[in-house]
């Protein structure tokens, strides 16, 4: 039987989750680290490693691997270090942890050895690496939720840093199409990912994050912030030129709005927020 007020073992740690009676857990270093993972995901996150090529005379690598952002297996390490240092320790502090319950727990943990099995086994030995490298990032990222953020500001923190990271690709994709632009009218902008529909992915990720938190904010700096945050998302969304991207945004607003309002009724000052979208929208075309 696992009480929280047992002093833990480290099997039982791991097996068992968070009951009901759980406090809010408080938002530790542990917990900031993985946000900072979180943050960095949009803005290292969006280059493929298609080989290696020579910095441009007078760059040093860290140069051109921390600003230009053009080396993939930097950038994705750049991530995940934050990310698997915090759930290392979250996993040998002292404590319960929460973790995924067993219909999402074994199926990926299956999958996960399934592609430890499949690395020694790969012609490409390095590239195998690499990639499952990846993959244990990104199950630490899921491990990480569960152990680190908890059911009260947690989460919300982890919303606002995943946002942020969004929020300032997509000033950087505003600021590219203003220069360039002006040489090719029809730009389509990177945002220093590796192609135009891949960032309007990530970028259609920041909207619904930004309207959840933006629905929950109660400070008006706050609203001011989020709604600049989705400002540069929507705009820089645009000149992705991406139509899949651009019908995926519409059909996710619409459904939103649709369903504040079928829960909320529809606020007295909507007219306000109809206003400042088409001005928006007009501006754009």
């Amino acid at each position: 039987m696992c009480g929280l007020r047992q002093t833990p073992t480290p099997m039982r740690r791991i097996l068992c989750p968070m009951t009901a009676e759980a406090t809010p857990r408080r938002i530790g270093f542990a917990a900031v680290l993985f946000c900072v993972g979180l943050f960095l995901i949009a803005l290292y996150g969006g280059q493929l490693r298609l080989g290696v090529s020579a910095p441009i005379a007078g760059e040093s690598f860290l140069s051109k691997a921390l600003f230009s952002r053009t080396e993939a297996a930097f950038g994705h390490m750049l991530i995940a270090l934050p990310i698997v240092a915090a759930v290392a320790i979250a996993a040998f502090r002292k404590g319960v942890l929460q973790i995924p319950s067993a219909a999402v727990w074994v199926p990926l943990s299956a999958f996960f050895f399934w592609l430890a099995f499949g690395v020694p086994a790969s012609p490409a030995r390095y590239e195998a690496i690499l990639e499952f490298a990846r993959w244990v990032a990104a199950f630490a990222a899921l491990i990480g939720c569960c152990f680190l953020l908890g059911r009260d500001k947690g989460p919300r923190l982890a919303t606002y840093a995943l946002f942020a990271g969004i929020s300032i690709v997509g000033l950087i994709g505003v600021a590219e199409f203003s220069t360039a632009s002006i040489d090719a009218g029809n730009w389509r902008i990177f945002a220093g990912w590796h192609n135009p529909n891949a960032v309007a992915g990530m970028l259609l990720i920041g909207l619904p994050l930004g309207m959840g938190l933006y629905a929950g904010a109660t400070e008006r700096l706050e609203r001011l912030l989020l709604g600049f945050g989705m400002a540069s998302i929507g705009s820089a969304l645009w000149f992705t030129g991406s139509k899949g991207g651009l019908i995926a945004a519409a059909v996710g607003i619409a459904a939103w709005l649709l369903l504040s309002g079928l829960k909320k009724g529809v606020p007295s000052g909507w007219w306000k927020g109809a206003v400042a979208a088409a001005v928006g929208v007009a501006l754009l075309i």
